[in-house]
């Protein structure tokens, strides 16, 4: 089992690292700028930047000797890489200092429940209203993943309407996503931010992030000046087509029958009572 062999790996994880966390759909893309740039100002080009995008070839580059960090290895999700490669893909990337991962997309489960239990390793977690989440996952996996519609079963999922995909294929997805997030949650040095409050006050979101870098403090507006671009929503139209279909709060109420939402809310009321979305 590729768990089995990473784990002895994971346990002896000598230096200090931070994974940047987020739920699928739940802003991630968002949040990897603002990790990107602020590690970017942070070393000043010291630091060895790979921005992988599924690219097999891109993601096994030489790192180099300085801190460095991962941005996604979403090849550990595909069935035809040999395990014996995706600890390869593991051991140069996800042993850096800095790492971005999509709760339960792109790492097994139980390879990332190794590393929260390690102490060197803190966890910045960004999570969202599942509710929008599995509405936002809807457009995405089935028009802008693989092939999109000329796919017949991504075709089929999407005629099959919003409320079936979301009850059939999203609420026992986050459930997994929801086993990590409370594994995350048992350690009370990670941390937990949550989508609509990065939305509603972006320029305190991003100084909390700075400040977990360690960016220089006097560098902290000029973080900002280099993201506020990222919440200019003024310029957003709705575009199912679109991989930013839209970014405000509450969106699954015009998307989701009232039967459906009754459902959803009893599938995940815990973690929507706990983070204040009930």
């Amino acid at each position: 089992m590729l768990e089995n062999k990473l784990k002895k790996r994971i346990e002896k994880l000598e230096h200090k690292k931070i994974i940047f966390a987020a739920l699928h759909r739940g802003g991630s893309s968002v949040f990897d700028d603002i990790v990107l740039h602020i590690i970017k100002l942070k070393y000043l080009g010291k630091i060895d930047i790979k921005k992988s995008n599924s690219n097999l070839t891109s993601i096994l580059e030489e790192v180099s000797d300085q801190p460095s960090f991962c941005f996604r290895v979403d090849t550990l999700e595909n069935e035809k890489v040999s395990n014996q490669k995706k600890i390869e893909l593991i051991e140069k990337f996800f042993f850096n200092y800095y790492s971005m991962y999509r709760v339960s997309t792109d790492l097994p489960v139980l390879v990332m429940e190794e590393f929260i239990k390690t102490k060197n390793t803190k966890v910045v977690l960004l999570i969202r209203d599942v509710r929008d989440c599995m509405c936002s996952g809807y457009y995405s996996f089935n028009l802008l993943h693989g092939n999109g519609l000329e796919d017949a079963n991504q075709k089929n999922d999407y005629l099959s309407g919003i409320d079936r995909y979301v009850l059939d294929k999203m609420v026992p997805k986050y459930n997994e996503a929801l086993k990590v997030i409370n594994r995350i949650k048992e350690n009370p040095e990670n941390q937990i931010f949550r989508y609509e409050d990065m939305i509603k006050n972006p320029k305190s979101f991003v100084a909390k992030i700075c400040e977990i870098i360690d960016l220089q403090e006097d560098r902290y507006e000029l973080a900002w000046n280099l993201l506020s671009r990222l919440f200019d929503y003024q310029n957003i139209s709705y575009d199912e087509t679109k991989h930013m279909r839209q970014v405000f709060p509450g969106n699954y109420k015009k998307e989701l029958k009232e039967t459906s939402i009754i459902t959803v809310n009893n599938a995940f009321q815990a973690y929507l009572e706990e983070y204040g979305y009930l």
